[in-house]
């Protein structure tokens, strides 16, 4: 929970428009248990010939003006919490950006280009379920719960229990067995996902190379792989969303059953107890929103430790926190040079000592793993060395600003496929 908790403290600047949203949310359900306690009671008193004219004229008002309230109360529920939500979403992608560009292309060398597209993409979508459809059902269910409580309460307290233990069977307990029975299959989810994602992207940005090799049937088959995974882990997810739907499909009118048998028994006339159970029934609206919160929890939090370890990742070089003007020369040289890759065995560069003067023309040759890409990414500040010093016009690179130094250098890549 700790990762949750760390996500929504970034929505705290659209705290107002997420309140907003709950409130309208809390109205909407009290309005769909008036609508629904007062509709049982004018109904059954108009059948039993019992307080036909009062029902007609206050009761049939009361219905008009609830039914009117209620879809506009959840229209601007809907329009502030999205709203809320959806900025907040926005937000947290730029969040995204900034925890991984410090990270480019150092620990990020790590990481598939397709994991990282889903971290930005599908992770920060999977969030948008804390925000909206978390905190919103939880507010919209302890409201209507306690406007039943007061309402069974004056009108048929015999019922009360009934109700209130049907409920907290279906919108308690079967919502936590969901939240553990979905841990599992939603963090697959997410994970399948994730490494569909990866294969997707590895063979579309390598695919002229692994053509170039004769190797993409293997990427393929990977792919095939990844995609069969996320949709074995998306049909368990649904499998346990189809057992739930029921359990709350049979839940309601048991509940209203309940309800009225409860108020009968205890002595409520026959309008109070349908009173009694058509507000069992109503407490339901706010009921199968939680147990989908709890279905979709497992994909929340591995959405939500995903993206906070990437915030936990250290860059391979830290920015200078007073940065050195940038120098006039433009010569660039290794001084005793000493660099390992992270989580490599052996330094690509050990005890390197080269001079670049400014306005020669050097190449430098050698064979694969000799070390000169990694010469080009200390040059451009992607990493700094374990041990030595790299300089441009005699300033060493780890005092300058990197913008500063690599604007002073240009990189064209090669394209091994034309070879």
């Amino acid at each position: 929970m700790k990762d949750l908790i760390y996500f929504l403290a970034l929505a705290r600047e659209d705290r107002f428009r997420l309140a907003l949203g709950a409130v309208f949310a809390m109205l909407a359900a009290l309005a769909g248990l008036a609508l629904f306690s007062l509709a049982g009671w004018v109904s059954a008193a108009a059948a039993a010939g019992a307080g036909l004219a009062f029902g007609a004229l206050i009761g049939g008002g009361g219905l008009r003006i609830l039914a009117l309230a209620r879809p506009v109360l959840r229209y601007l529920e809907r329009l502030a919490s999205h709203d809320g939500a959806f900025r907040s979403i926005a937000r947290l992608r730029l969040w995204v950006f900034d925890a991984a560009t410090p990270l480019a292309p150092g620990p990020l060398t790590g990481m598939r280009s397709g994991d990282l597209l889903a971290r930005v993409t599908r992770d920060v979508d999977a969030l948008d379920g804390l925000f909206m459809r978390l905190l919103t059902p939880v507010a919209a269910a302890l409201a209507v719960v306690a406007g039943a409580a007061v309402l069974l309460a004056l009108t048929a307290p015999s019922a009360l229990p009934a109700v209130l233990g049907v409920y907290a069977v279906s919108a308690i307990l079967l919502p936590v067995i969901a939240a553990r029975s979905g841990e599992a299959p939603g963090a697959a989810v997410s994970s399948a996902s994730a490494g569909a994602r990866a294969e997707a992207a590895d063979l579309a940005a390598g695919l002229a190379d692994l053509k170039a090799g004769g190797a993409e049937t293997r990427v393929i088959a990977r792919l095939e792989a990844a995609s069969r995974d996320w949709i074995n882990a998306q049909r368990a997810l649904a499998a346990q969303g189809r057992f739930h739907g029921a359990v709350l499909g049979l839940a309601a009118p048991i509940a209203l059953v309940a309800g009225f048998a409860a108020a009968h028994a205890g002595g409520a006339d026959p309008a109070i107890a349908a009173l009694a159970g058509f507000a069992g029934f109503a407490l339901f609206e706010t009921a199968a929103p939680m147990v989908q919160a709890g279905e979709q929890l497992g994909q929340t939090r591995a959405a939500a430790r995903r993206m906070r370890a990437l915030a936990e990742m250290a860059p391979a070089r830290i920015r200078p926190v007073r940065p050195a003007a940038a120098p006039a020369g433009h010569d660039l040289s290794f001084e005793n040079v000493r660099f390992t890759y992270p989580g490599a065995d052996r330094p690509a560069l050990d005890g390197l000592d080269l001079a670049l003067p400014e306005g020669a023309r050097v190449a430098v040759v050698g064979s694969s793993g000799a070390g000169k890409s990694s010469l080009i990414r200390l040059a451009l500040t992607f990493y700094a060395p374990q041990a030595g010093t790299v300089r441009l016009g005699g300033a060493s690179l780890t005092e300058i600003d990197p913008g500063a130094a690599r604007a002073r250098l240009a990189l064209a890549g090669h394209r091994a496929e034309l070879f």
